[in-house]
């Protein structure tokens, strides 16, 4: 199977750092797509990191651009668009992506995730009001309300994906594979 016979628009939801950038960059590179990592294309856009963007002008700032954003991004076709960890949580987000494309949940343990979030600064919600990371008892809290809340969201993925814990192009070529099955089952077939 070619990329020619995948859709022509991956989306890769799931919650902040289960490694949707690292995996869609490589498999996009791999299967000869263009990669958007919507959080560094609002970014780009609005000059300023989304932590900066959350913190001077608000979530529903960011919200707004974020949509706009995923629905000019979803114009182009042969693409694969790894989303924020909320983006399907947002207004119309998750239907619109639903029907635009496939949509692959990226799953990673909750305990994987702690230790992949502490280790970085740039995720707002986990910061207090100095810009400091919470303590560790407050992010594992965090972490679990808001898998709770985005879960409903998650769970209408078309294709759920869980990397082992294994080198990442091993990840990739699963992931490529279960695109590939997931589209040889629910490809419509060719009108005459």
């Amino acid at each position: 199977m070619t990329a020619h016979s995948l859709p022509d628009r991956i989306y890769l939801t799931g919650f902040m750092a289960v490694g949707k950038s690292t995996l869609g960059r490589i498999l996009a590179n791999t299967i000869g797509y263009d990669f958007v990592d919507l959080d560094h294309q609002i970014a780009e856009q609005e000059h300023l990191p989304v932590v900066e963007i959350f913190r001077q002008k608000g979530e529903a700032y960011f919200r707004k651009v974020e949509s706009e954003t995923l629905k000019e991004v979803s114009t182009r076709s042969r693409i694969l668009i790894s989303l924020g960890g909320g983006t399907v949580c947002f207004g119309d987000n998750c239907s619109f992506i639903r029907r635009s494309g496939i949509l692959v949940h990226i799953k990673v343990h909750p305990e994987t995730l702690f230790l992949r979030i502490r280790a970085k600064k740039d995720r707002p919600v986990f910061l207090d009001e100095t810009g400091q990371m919470l303590p560790d008892e407050q992010i594992r809290q965090k972490i679990k309300e808001m898998m709770e809340k985005r879960l409903p969201f998650y769970t209408q993925a078309h294709l759920t994906f869980e990397p082992q814990d294994q080198p990442v192009g091993q990840s990739v070529d699963q992931l490529r594979f279960a695109l590939e099955s997931w589209q040889a089952k629910n490809q419509k077939p060719a009108s005459k």
